[in-house]
């Protein structure tokens, strides 16, 4: 469960693929108007979770987006 501070800024969506492999992505609310996208990439194993502190230490200059790979 992702922290109660973090709930509200982050929307997770989901999209299906070719082959109909369901795959979640998560996004932040932007900051302001236009704010930069930043693009996290987790490593094996890993998920949103992992990105908490960069998010929480930026989130007020830029907008993220990250993905859940394949069967996490």
């Amino acid at each position: 469960m992702l922290p109660a501070r973090l709930l509200p800024a982050i929307d997770t969506r989901r999209l299906r693929s070719f082959d109909g492999t369901e795959i979640a992505y998560h996004v932040t609310e932007a900051p302001f108007l236009d704010a930069p996208w930043v693009i996290l990439a987790n490593g094996l194993g890993a998920n949103l979770l992992a990105w908490r502190g960069q998010i929480e230490y930026l989130r007020d200059r830029y907008r993220f987006v990250t993905w859940d790979y394949r069967g996490l």
